[in-house]
């Protein structure tokens, strides 16, 4: 006499809740179920069209403000940041004439050293 049908499954032979073999669940899947439930109890708020739209004008805003603090037109060192010139020799930024006008000529100003960038990189220590 038995009490279990031979086609439904024994109690001890279902799998667990995490399954085995090809029921176990993807590594996306369980990231996916952590990241939704951390969501949840947080309470976080999904934010509307309007907020979203917000928010990227602002950002845009910023983006458009930086630019305009930067001027594009300077060539800039490429050690120290200082802007370009071939004037005053001890200063920052400052370039032999010619290598200036032979670079502007190659467009290849963005990959100058000024002259302190330059020594600097050969080891020499300047004071001023």
């Amino acid at each position: 006499a038995r009490d279990a049908s031979p086609s439904a499954p024994s109690p001890s032979l279902s799998p667990p809740a995490d399954g085995v073999g090809p029921t176990v669940p993807m590594r996306g899947d369980v990231y996916l179920g952590r990241q939704l439930a951390a969501a949840a109890a947080a309470g976080a708020r999904t934010r509307t069209p309007e907020e979203d739209a917000e928010r990227r004008r602002r950002r845009k805003e910023k983006r458009r403000a930086l630019a305009k603090k930067m001027p594009s037109g300077v060539a800039c060192c490429y050690g120290c940041g200082a802007p370009l010139h071939t004037g005053e020799e001890g200063s920052p930024g400052h370039v032999e004439p010619a290598t200036y006008d032979l670079k502007k000529r190659h467009n290849q100003l963005k990959t100058v050293l000024c002259r302190r960038c330059k020594l600097l990189s050969h080891g020499r220590c300047l004071t001023k």
